[in-house]
């Protein structure tokens, strides 16, 4: 009787896990897709280095597609009382286990070296390929967005910007409009999106959409002259009087300290995804040696 129960909990909790994530995971995936389609986001995640960033998004689509395919098996493992896929399903488990093993042990050797790069990878599209606040090019709506949204500027400060193509004038964006044209003259230090409080004014569907122009900063004018030190003279002119003042943060700097913030958070998800696992593969097994678990078995009980 006790056997019987224990076999119970075991189908109940495979087929239960498995269902989720097999909803979970097709979510994810849809998600993915109509990014990569819709929002064109592989060519915004540049910024962190093409071959880096196709090498993440390949290895998750793999990671879903194996998801998926364990999903499957340990479904159709415990309703058609099929030994051999819950078989199947428990070794691809444990492989998994040794696969997120191996991963963590690569992040602790190489995790200095992945940021070096990305930092390096970073500064390059700052300085050659950044266009400014209102270009529609995925880098610069990118860049414009991670500031936005950690309150950050440039890569270690708003230094980076300095002798950039963006401040050389090569994209013709490095001035700010007032009210049509009223003062250009002054050369901005930094893209308005280093400005502290802009994820305020700046919406993020805007911003993604690259629907983000003059117009968006017309009632805002006041702000973005606070943020560069500038005073309106009324009479149409205006002079620099003060210090400008951006975010100070650097962008990889923030999200190492983010990263920080919530290293807990993220081993205690690792942890109970590994006890998860765990669970899993002891399920798996059970049925596995359980005498009164499989096809053949039942056939048998339903002829006496």
């Amino acid at each position: 009787m006790c056997g019987t129960i224990i076999d119970c909990v075991a189908k109940v909790i495979i087929f239960v896990t498995n269902v989720i994530t097999l909803i979970v995971s097709l979510l994810i995936l849809g998600g993915m897709i109509y990014a990569m389609v819709g929002l064109n986001i592989m060519d915004m995640l540049e910024v962190f280095g093409q071959s880096d960033m196709s090498v993440i998004m390949y290895s998750m689509y793999g990671f879903l597609g194996l998801l998926l395919i364990t999903s499957l098996l340990g479904i159709f493992g415990v309703c058609c009382k099929s030994k051999l896929l819950l078989g199947l399903y428990a070794v691809i488990l444990m492989i998994c286990l040794l696969g997120m093993g191996i991963v963590t042990v690569l992040w602790f050797l190489e995790g200095d070296n992945i940021m070096t790069n990305a930092e390096e990878q970073m500064g390059d599209t700052i300085f050659y390929q950044y266009e400014g606040d209102y270009s529609t090019d995925p880098i610069s709506i990118a860049w414009n967005l991670i500031q936005y949204q950690l309150a950050t500027c440039g890569v270690k400060g708003y230094t980076d910007y300095v002798n950039s193509e963006w401040s050389n004038g090569t994209f013709s964006s490095n001035t700010f409009d007032f009210s049509g044209g009223a003062y250009t003259a002054y050369t901005l230090p930094f893209p308005v999106s280093c400005c502290d409080g802009g994820d305020k004014i700046v919406t993020l569907s805007k911003l993604i959409a690259g629907k983000v122009n003059a117009n968006t900063f017309a009632n805002e004018q006041q702000w973005v002259l606070d943020c560069y030190g500038i005073t309106d003279n009324g009479d149409g002119t205006y002079t620099q009087s003060g210090t400008a003042t951006p975010n100070t943060d650097g962008s990889l700097n923030k999200t190492k300290d983010v990263l920080k913030a919530s290293i807990y958070i993220v081993a205690g998800i690792a942890a109970g995804i590994v006890l998860l696992q765990l669970l899993l593969v002891w399920a798996g097994c059970r049925l596995i040696d359980s005498p009164r678990f499989g096809k053949g078995k039942v056939d048998a009980e339903e002829k006496e």
